[in-house]
């Protein structure tokens, strides 16, 4: 017989629609129960689906980088995953933790099978049509800009709001490459900034933090 496998329950509701965690976790356990699957954790995230903060998603990802646990369990990757990019920057973590996503109700998507690992295999094609989207938003973003007389090209610093999202995006659990960051600062529509700009801008943000107003 094979070594019972390690999982760790994740589930996330809307605050917005004031959900209940309690159903996806049932059903997250009956069917953990029914496959005779060790549940070692189970975490719970009340966030919107397009919150970049989830503290409760980064401590199931630690259990797994422990090796506590082998697999990440839910219901469905809009769970789990706030965007495309989000998404591929996921898989590149499990991947390297060595570690496995099933997602039940997503035709019951099991990334330790031929089919699953398909799935995530097609990251790249997923990757290469964001980065072709990014070009052409850049294409005509460069034509507007000419149309209107102004000068193009990249621009030599970031603005504040490009350093405060580059922080965030650092902070996320892996956490992403400076080219990850550069690519999804692009496709958001901060210009075409070098990683090792960023790099250096994230640096400095995290070494001298705004001050606090006095009291």
């Amino acid at each position: 017989m094979g070594l019972t496998r390690r999982v760790v329950l994740y589930a996330r509701v809307s605050t917005v629609l004031q959900q209940n965690a309690a159903a996806q976790l049932e059903e997250l356990r009956a069917i953990c129960r029914a496959r005779g699957w060790e549940i070692t954790g189970e975490f719970v995230e009340q966030a919107s689906g397009a919150d970049v903060n989830r503290p409760e998603l980064a401590r199931a990802l630690g259990e797994l980088r422990a090796g506590r646990a082998k697999t990440l369990v839910a219901v469905s990757l809009d769970r789990v995953s706030r965007s495309l990019a989000h998404l591929l920057q996921l898989a590149e973590i499990l991947t390297s933790y060595g570690a496995d996503l099933v997602c039940t109700r997503d035709g019951d998507l099991d990334t330790s099978t031929p089919m699953g690992k398909a799935f995530f295999q097609m990251r790249g094609v997923f990757a290469e049509f964001e980065r072709a989207l990014a070009g052409e938003r850049s294409r005509e973003f460069a034509a507007v800009r000419k149309a209107q007389g102004l000068p193009n090209g990249r621009p030599s610093t970031m603005t504040a709001a490009a350093v405060a999202r580059a922080v965030d995006l650092r902070s996320e659990p892996g956490p992403p490459s400076w080219s990850f960051i550069a690519h999804q600062l692009r496709a958001e529509g901060h210009g075409d900034i070098h990683p090792a700009t960023i790099g250096r801008r994230v640096t400095e943000a995290l070494r001298n933090p705004p001050s606090q107003p006095a009291a």
